[in-house]
């Protein structure tokens, strides 16, 4: 649980430097303790599943980010300082398994937030 928490901690220290998701973050986080403990019971359900000895996270972090005024932009900053990190911490094979979780969950946030259905070609 350490080195999630850990990965957690360096990651959004990183993210709240930034200037272009930084500040969005700020607005939305207002007990940061919390929420690292939230994103560190997150990243281990992802990355490890279920486990009887562990809390499981049991949030809904899709409907968090629904009020926030993000845009794909932003997405390519928040992985590209995931791939960062992850690449200093873990070795490659780790950093690369993390980083594929993380790009699955950008685009599956991405299709929740920013869905156009007038783009979509009529059958």
């Amino acid at each position: 649980m350490g080195e999630v928490r850990g990965l957690v901690e360096d990651f959004y220290g990183r993210v709240r430097q930034d200037d272009l998701i930084g500040p969005v973050f700020e607005g939305a986080v207002h007990d940061w303790p919390e929420h690292f403990d939230n994103l560190t019971l997150f990243w281990m359900t992802i990355t490890n599943g279920a486990h009887p000895d562990i809390p499981n996270y049991k949030g809904r972090p899709m409907a968090k980010h629904f009020p926030l005024d993000l845009n794909p932009a932003m997405f390519e900053r928040w992985l590209e300082i995931w791939v960062a990190v992850t690449g200093e911490r873990f070795d490659a094979l780790r950093a690369e398994i993390l980083r594929e979780k993380a790009y699955r969950i950008g685009q599956s946030f991405q299709a929740a937030l920013f869905f156009k259905p007038e783009f979509m070609g009529k059958g």
